[in-house]
């Protein structure tokens, strides 16, 4: 008998190591899927952890490791691991304990941030690239760009709405500048997006396979923490003292702040609307105009809810707070 419950434990680690490795190789071998399967690698994983242990759940995230190296290149094996592991491997802890939801998706978004800056630093080491190198080559593509858009005719279509190619050429420098300002801001959000989706995914296989966890909220509830708008306010202060002082590197820190918290002001913007639209009496069909117009003002709708979303906490419009 305990022969048995002794090697259970071992046989699901295996198994789920195995599948896990699967998922993994699925994404590197098919492209279409890399960016899905990334975020969801590391659920069987997250499984053994809740179901079993830590140290299982570490040993099986090793085991994987190794079967993605053999089938793969050791570079992305390595960027996998480090990337989605220990964030796995966390949430694993974290539903095991019934950790709450938004504690938990706080440290697991930082965790994901660590790691992909331990991904950068240990992909510039094994290649020998730097930031100016990826800086100096996205920059050294402005010409050819120029250069396709006059094969296909669009210079001219330029010209004729009062563009020069020297004026496009300048347009498109300032473009490429301003992305390579704010990309550090991009990796960032695009590491806590894939910490929060993993997360997400992660709770709706446990709740399939009947696990208990610590209940989500339903979305028209989500509110994002008062304590994280003085994130936005720094993000502000930065920009503003910067662009005051003069200081370029301080106006780029602004920014890049505020770039990492707009998809996530967002999305709080888009709960409190949703709580309004499915609770007020207002006749469905205006219900649709509204959401033509929406649609057509794309652009103002956007701006609308992020700042829905930051000012929420402060004035907690569906007054979350009251009922809780």
């Amino acid at each position: 008998m305990n022969s048995r419950s002794t090697t259970r434990p071992l046989v699901e680690g295996a198994f789920l190591a195995a599948l896990a490795a699967l998922l993994a190789l699925v994404g590197i071998y098919l492209p279409l899927l890399s960016g899905l399967v990334d975020l969801i690698w590391t659920i069987p994983l997250i499984v053994l952890v809740v179901r079993q242990d830590l140290r299982l759940g570490i040993l099986s995230l090793l085991v994987s490791g190794l079967l993605i190296l053999m089938f793969s290149d050791p570079l992305r094996a390595i960027f996998l691991l480090l990337q989605f592991g220990a964030v796995g491997l966390f949430y694993g802890v974290a539903f095991k304990r019934r950790l709450m939801p938004g504690l938990a998706l706080l440290v697991g978004v930082a965790i994901a941030i660590v790691s992909m800056a331990a991904v950068m630093w240990i992909g510039f080491l094994m290649t020998g690239l730097s930031w100016t190198d990826i800086q100096q080559q996205i920059q050294a593509n402005v010409n050819p760009t120029i250069e396709f858009y006059r094969r296909l005719g669009l210079l001219q279509v330029y010209a004729n709405q009062g563009i020069s190619e020297e004026m496009l050429r300048q347009m498109t420098v300032q473009m490429v500048n301003l992305l390579l300002r704010l990309l550090p801001g991009m990796l960032i959000t695009g590491a806590a997006m894939a910490a929060v989706v993993n997360y997400f995914a992660a709770y709706a296989v446990l709740k399939r396979v009947r696990i208990p966890v610590a209940k989500v909220a339903s979305f028209r509830e989500w509110q994002l923490p008062w304590y994280l708008t003085w994130g936005v306010i720094l993000g502000f202060a930065a920009w503003l003292g910067g662009d005051y002082l003069k200081a370029t590197w301080l106006v780029t820190i602004g920014q890049n702040i505020l770039v990492i918290y707009a998809p996530f002001l967002l999305v709080f913007g888009l709960s409190v609307v949703t709580y309004y639209y499915q609770t007020s009496r207002i006749p469905k069909l205006a219900k649709y105009g509204l959401l033509i117009v929406a649609v057509l003002y794309l652009r103002v709708t956007v701006m609308m809810l992020i700042f829905l979303g930051l000012f929420d906490p402060l004035f907690d419009y569906r007054k979350l707070r009251r009922q809780s």
